[in-house]
């Protein structure tokens, strides 16, 4: 094995008896995870309870989730579809996921779309939520950001003939997993709907992104609380805030204040962003009512069209729980736009490639089942590495359903 030096004193260091403290694992990921995280996405699934009496009972709970996530992982949408790719798996791949042995047949049945339907419709979704829960859960890393928000399961085409229309989900910036997912009412449902699924998820040592929307003080003391730090973007809705924080001198240069400029290219236009944080402790300790508020950051974008040299300019404000010498302005930065990824990884594609702002599903919780079922197949796809975009994922496991299914029972960490 050959050694190169990327850095002065690095064979020296390599040779060293002790490991440098730099090299050490943070508490959270030091201890390997155990035995019962080692798990494929169909050993979660195995583990939602069974609603119906044993009597009769043709099709697993298990087959026909893993089944449906298979079909997802293809670019299926509905139930119709999903009752299609069930009817072309062959023997070995039905027997991979313990699908009915018919005695008179001889040979292994697939669920049908009836099946399919009365079951994603009756099953209760917080179970299915539980267990894509836990198959993420133990993948996700440590230290990343988390992007909480939601979004209508239907586009708006259903409005007011469900009780649970919005689903609020977390997300993180790097990796682009579903963390987790809750469903809430309309008529302000949202953000208690944030709360909730802050109170179930572990966001210790994390930092969590929230809009406008989400720039309320509940929210922040419960994300303190539980171990977290916020970073939320101030707008109209909180007017006493944003007046608070717009009223600062910002080009004044007041004390503990950093400041950094970015310039992208990209799409034909020419983006600057300039972000400037300042520490309200020193500078008005006063004001800008935000529990554990730490510094308020300020983000002017200038967008400029190449082709047309058209120029347009924007700014929005922000607060955090970081201190500066946690968080300067480029890291502010970096979370600020990080959130965005809620909105290009995991929304735009339930929007657009999953086609749900045309759901127009009624029964029970079967929009909601089709939902997290969706996050699952998102999930493994983000895991998997060899997709950067999800319509390219699609074809490949159309066109190759074993190679779908083998995805059910693949074991992240092999024993």
């Amino acid at each position: 094995m050959l050694v190169r030096e990327l850095s002065r004193g690095a064979r020296a260091a390599l040779r060293g008896a002790e490991d440098q403290k730099e090299w050490g694992l943070s508490p959270a990921s030091a201890e390997p995870p155990g035995a019962d995280r080692l798990r494929s996405i169909y050993e979660f699934l195995c583990r939602v309870p069974e609603y119906r009496k044993a009597r009769g009972i043709r099709h697993r709970l298990p087959t026909v989730l893993a089944i449906a996530v298979a079909a997802k992982l293809s670019g299926v949408r509905g139930v119709v579809a999903i009752g299609e790719f069930a009817s072309r798996l062959t023997q070995s791949q039905l027997s991979a996921v313990s699908a009915f042995f018919s005695p008179s047949l001889k040979r292994y049945v697939a669920p049908s779309r009836s099946s399919v339907h009365r079951i994603l419709t009756e099953l209760d979704p917080e179970l299915v939520d539980r267990a894509v829960r836990g198959f993420v859960d133990q993948c996700r890393s440590p230290c990343d950001a988390l992007a909480v928000d939601g979004k209508s399961a239907d586009g708006g085409l259903m409005r007011g003939r469900c009780n649970e229309r919005t689903l609020v989900a977390a997300i993180e910036h790097a990796s682009g997993l579903a963390i987790g997912q809750v469903a809430s009412s309309t008529g302000g449902g949202e953000i208690r709907g944030a709360r909730r699924l802050l109170r179930e998820i572990d966001i210790e040592g994390r930092v969590v992104t929230l809009d406008a929307l989400h720039a309320q003080r509940k929210t922040a003391r419960l994300i303190v609380a539980r171990g977290g730090d916020y970073v939320m973007t101030v707008k109209g809705n909180q007017a006493a805030l944003l007046d608070d924080v717009a009223a600062f001198c910002w080009d004044a240069g007041p004390a503990r204040a950093s400041e950094c400029v970015t310039t992208d290219k990209a799409h034909g236009r020419l983006e600057t962003r300039r972000c400037r944080a300042i520490d309200l402790d020193c500078v008005s300790p006063e004001y800008v009512g935000m529990p554990h508020r730490r510094q308020a950051f300020r983000v002017e974008r200038e967008r400029k069209v190449l082709r047309t040299s058209k120029t347009t300019t924007e700014t929005a404000f922000g607060v955090t729980s970081l201190g500066p010498e946690r968080a300067q302005a480029s890291e502010l930065l970096a979370l600020n736009r990080g959130h965005w990824a809620i909105e290009n990884r995991l929304h735009y594609v339930r929007d657009f490639t999953y086609d749900e702002d045309r759901n127009r599903v009624r029964a029970k919780g079967l929009r909601r089942n089709l939902a997290s079922l969706t996050n699952a197949a998102i999930s493994i796809v983000r895991l998997d590495g060899r997709f950067p975009y999800m319509p390219r994922a699609h074809r490949h496991f159309a066109a190759r359903q074993g190679d779908a299914m083998s995805q059910l029972t693949r074991r992240l960490f092999p024993d």
